[in-house]
């Protein structure tokens, strides 16, 4: 029976004083064009650094869709101050008349143009490339290189103490720390439809990303369509999805659940991709034809992490060394913004976290409905009579927003107190305002921004960020210690070499034998 989810907070009676040394990091993906405004086939810039063993600045799928990684701070403006000098840095060192492309869709392009990533001759390595030609072989490669932001968290040690101190548990403070991290998680699934609400900023897709999937879109020219109310095609059936996983139910109660059915999908054949083979003679297709060929192949809108070694399995970090932080994957890349992300957006993530941590009780009966809910967001969430999900019932989704932000404001509030001044309540009071004024959204501002022609907008608008972040001033420190980051890349990545000698197809077997009998054994 479906009953109204409970309103009990974790964060009643809480010293916020506790939650000040929270820590949040950003990994931006973006592409770079080329001069013919088409996706740049040059390999990744040798001046940036080595894209196997850099720190901050590597690639994702393509050698084109650069990835920036900054470090966990404390404070929100030292993250973005590292972002745009990592932002900088790249721009500064592109190919002429390259640029990085401002939007998470792709330009209209071809599958040809889309160069998968090579990460040198070491083991782990050709490990990389071949996952990459596993997913290009399963979804293509136009969807995989669809750029979003993902914003990492983590609370506070002096939280984690306090909760595990107050819950009078006996589990050891990992424990304590997983069951948190997995609340927040949980409340995350039943409010995630907010954030590409606010924040979605992809209504317009090439024709080459939609494929032939265009249901429900309109024609915004010949090249380009949309969704007349749709908020991120990023995170909709065009955008990224598989069939494979459509049906894989990854259960977010605990961390051994999790493990479990996420090792699971990585054993478990799937027939599409047994059709596709593995290898070729000597050419590797995929590494194998499970559902997943690796855990990161999961296409979730959040997920816990643990600090992976290297050649170590996500799923045996988590195993034996527990959540270290959050990774949510949901957020498209905001176009007005050279960083991809404005300063407001990353304070209100902190405190809608706090706020989905308060609500996540242990309830499974919602889970269908959550995913409702998000699918309706992404594609009609604009709709100004759009309902969502809640229990038995429905609601307007902008009065259910309208709800939570009042939460927001409530725990911002508590937030400023502790840690002084108004960054929390005004960051709140952002996304306020744009739920009021529905034609200020990003989605909505980038259809109106791309009236004139939507292609020549988005290159105008690329090309002007690109330019913004190389006249960025960066001093003559800060540029000898990122050409020394960038020697030192290249010298990790030919110590690997060295190192990692012997047979691919062993090295493979041994990566998932490292799931060892005793670890399945406490899982299954």
């Amino acid at each position: 029976m479906n009953t109204p989810r409970p309103n009990g907070s974790c964060l009643d009676g809480l010293d916020f004083s506790t939650l000040s040394n929270n820590q949040t990091g950003l990994e931006r993906e973006m592409l770079r064009i080329g001069a013919d405004h088409q996706l740049a086939t040059s390999a990744h810039p040798v001046a940036i650094g080595h894209k196997l063993t850099h720190a901050g600045i590597t690639v994702d799928f393509s050698e084109g869709l650069l990835e920036l990684v900054t470090q966990p701070f404390g404070r929100r403006p030292a993250m973005l101050d590292q972002m745009r000098g990592m932002h900088a840095f790249v721009a500064r060192n592109l190919q002429d008349e390259e640029y990085c492309w401002a939007l998470s869709m792709p330009p209209q392009t071809q599958p040809e143009r889309v160069r998968i990533a090579e990460f040198g001759p070491s083991l782990s390595g050709r490990m990389k490339q071949v996952y990459r030609q596993g997913l290009a072989a399963r979804y293509g490669k136009i969807m995989q290189v669809i750029a979003g932001v993902h914003y990492n968290f983590s609370f506070d040690p002096r939280f984690l103490a306090q909760e595990q101190a107050v819950s009078g548990s006996t589990a050891d403070a990992q424990e304590c720390r997983n069951r948190l991290y997995f609340r927040l998680i949980r409340g995350f699934g039943a409010h995630a439809w907010l954030l590409p609400y606010l924040f979605g900023a992809s209504p317009v897709a090439a024709r080459s990303s939609a494929r032939e999937d265009v249901s429900g879109l309109l024609s915004l020219d010949a090249d380009h369509v949309y969704g007349e109310y749709a908020t991120s095609l990023r995170m909709s059936d065009i955008g990224y999805q598989s069939p494979a996983q459509a049906d894989l139910v990854i259960s977010h109660h605990c961390l051994e659940d999790y493990v479990r059915d996420l090792v699971l999908a990585t054993r478990t054949p799937w027939p599409e991709y047994e059709r596709l083979g593995v290898r070729k003679g000597e050419d590797w297709v995929q590494l194998n034809a499970n559902i997943l060929q690796i855990e990161n192949e999961y296409y979730s809108a959040i997920r816990p992490k643990q600090i992976v070694q290297r050649g170590e399995r996500p799923a045996c970090a988590l195993f034996h060394r527990g959540v270290s932080y959050i990774e949510v994957r949901l957020l498209d890349v905001d176009p007005f913004e050279p960083l991809g992300m404005s300063a407001a957006t990353a304070q209100f993530m902190e405190i809608f976290l706090l706020v989905c941590l308060a609500h996540g009780e242990d309830d499974w009966l919602f889970a269908q409905a959550d995913r409702h809910n998000q699918k309706l967001a992404v594609r009609y969430g604009r709709r100004p009579d759009l309902k969502l999900m809640r229990g038995a019932s429905s609601l307007p989704l902008r009065h259910w927003a309208d709800e939570l932000l009042d939460e927001c404001a409530a725990v911002a509030e508590k937030m400023d107190a502790a840690q002084g001044g108004r960054a929390y309540a005004d960051a709140v009071a952002c996304q306020r305002a744009k739920l009021h004024a529905p034609e200020t959204l990003p989605s909505q501002r980038v259809l109106d921004a791309s009236a004139g022609g939507y292609a020549r907008w988005a290159q105008e608008l690329s090309q002007a960020h690109t330019q913004a972040m190389a006249q960025v001033e960066l001093n003559a420190a800060e540029l000898a210690r990122r050409g020394e980051e960038v020697a030192r890349s290249f010298e990790r990545a030919a110590q690997l070499e060295r190192e990692q000698g012997g047979d691919f197809v062993e090295f493979v077997q041994q990566y998932y034998d490292s799931v060892c009998g005793e670890m399945l054994a406490a899982l299954l």
